[in-house]
């Protein structure tokens, strides 16, 4: 069957109504509603059908997907026309057998940027849909074959919807596995974002060393500039939040956030600045530079009200764990906290 064919046959299926994912209104009334409700229940057994049938398949189209391709191409663009979780829910049902690496990591896009704005109940319906769970399952096999850029971008998408790990037991490791395959030629963004993902999914314990090889890449970036502010703090917070510690990254960080007068802690957001000392004070065990968080608190202060409470919290309880006085920087703080005490 052609591409072209499923395409025809997906746009025959029953669709649910659009408000069970997207957030229109509900349909009312008492046969119309009945008739919502049962092509919603079509829908779901056929998620479900999906998921037991990819689960049972090992290799072959359901691993590696379409080896043709321009119907690689076109599956894609399917996924990148959708203008609805639905829509991209739809296609996977019906093209999971047939989807690529590629087509795994633009479907898982398409969701992250179509859910963005869902209300919370809705987007936890994509979650836990047949078909959504049915493409965690193909990521998982299809990620030994994925470039750097794929399975960034893939764990980036993944995690920023909030992605259900116990219904894919075994793609963290699938992840752990290619991160530690490919961490070493991982660019600036990569490095981050992938860092970033993990941290998002409470992927607190990598396997392969995949953790300390992501720590070491991003040593080696600072050490050679090639970390942007942002970058920087994603990096750190992170570490922190994943309780990885990796004295050389912490170094490191430590002289590029002190080089040139603070340069680079100046050209933060003050979200950067605190992020930077909260996640140093966590990865680091409580050993912060005093100049450092000075720095931090300088910087916070040079935002004025236009820094967050939590931020400025985050950086004192940073200056706690490392027993840090802040000293002449008590009146700003104080102020600011008289301020926003409210």
């Amino acid at each position: 069957m052609t591409c072209s064919d499923r395409r025809l046959r997906h746009r025959a299926l029953p669709h649910p109504p659009r408000a069970q994912l997207d957030g229109l209104p509900a349909p009312s009334g008492g046969p119309e509603r009945a008739a919502a409700a049962a092509a919603a229940a079509r829908a779901a057994t056929l998620a479900d059908a999906l998921v037991l049938s990819s689960e049972g398949t090992s290799g072959g189209a359901g691993s590696s997907g379409s080896d043709n391709e321009e119907e690689s191409h076109m599956i894609s663009r399917e996924f990148k026309e959708c203008r609805y979780c639905q829509d991209v829910l739809d296609v996977i049902t019906d093209e999971i057998g047939h989807m690529s690496p590629h087509n795994t990591v633009t479907a898982l896009g398409r969701l992250a940027a179509l859910s963005k704005r869902l209300p919370p109940p809705e987007r936890a319906a994509v979650l836990q849909s047949g078909a959504f769970v049915a493409a965690l399952q193909l990521l998982a096999r299809q990620l030994p074959d994925m470039s750097a850029f794929q399975v960034v971008n893939a764990l980036y998408s993944a995690a920023v919807m909030g992605a259900p790990l116990g219904k894919a037991p075994q793609l963290m490791a699938a992840a752990d596995a290619a991160v530690s395959r490919l961490a070493p030629d991982f660019n600036a963004r990569d490095v981050c974002s992938c860092l970033y993902a993990y941290a998002l999914l409470g992927h607190a314990r990598p396997a392969h060393g995949a953790g300390q090889l992501l720590l070491a890449r991003a040593q080696s970036l600072l050490d050679t500039g090639g970390l942007e502010p942002r970058g920087v703090s994603m990096v750190l917070w992170a570490a922190g939040s994943l309780g990885l510690r990796h004295p050389g990254l912490c170094a490191a960080a430590a002289r590029a956030l002190l080089a040139g007068d603070r340069a680079l802690l100046r050209a933060m957001s003050s979200q950067g600045a605190a992020n930077c000392v909260w996640g140093l004070a966590k990865a680091g065990g409580g050993a912060v530079d005093g100049g450092l968080l000075d720095g931090a608190l300088a910087a916070l202060e040079a935002h004025g009200d236009a820094a967050k409470p939590q931020e400025v919290l985050n950086a004192l309880w940073a200056c706690t764990r490392c027993r840090h006085d802040p000293e002449q920087r008590w009146g700003a703080l104080l102020r600011y906290c008289t301020r926003h005490a409210a």
